[in-house]
């Protein structure tokens, strides 16, 4: 029988996380068949899912905290490592050397 071989890493590491809600995920499977957990869902030339999230813009600045105030925030390791996969650093501080 043939059997995978473990041909080593590509050279990177990855970091992944995505969060939806129960209903996004309903709404999009009923509506289309869409599995919006699965990232080939997100091929803009074939499906628009994005029909089936709110947009930023909903929230108001009024529902929101910082993150060190909500139970999400992320201990220092997890936001470099955001920083360092994203090249996203608006919004992220280094306060007193902790990434913030």
């Amino acid at each position: 029988p043939l059997m995978a071989k473990d041909a080593g890493t590509l050279g990177y590491e990855g970091f992944e996380a995505l969060f939806l809600t129960v209903e996004s995920k309903v709404r999009a499977l009923n509506a289309e068949g869409l599995a919006v957990d699965y990232y080939a869902s997100y091929n803009r030339s074939w499906h628009n899912p994005a029909a089936y999230f709110q947009s930023y813009t909903d929230v108001g600045n009024t529902d929101l905290l910082p993150c060190s105030a909500t139970r999400f925030y992320l201990d220092d390791t997890s936001i470099s490592n955001y920083v360092q996969v994203t090249g996203d650093s608006d919004g992220v501080e280094i306060v007193g050397g902790v990434t913030v």
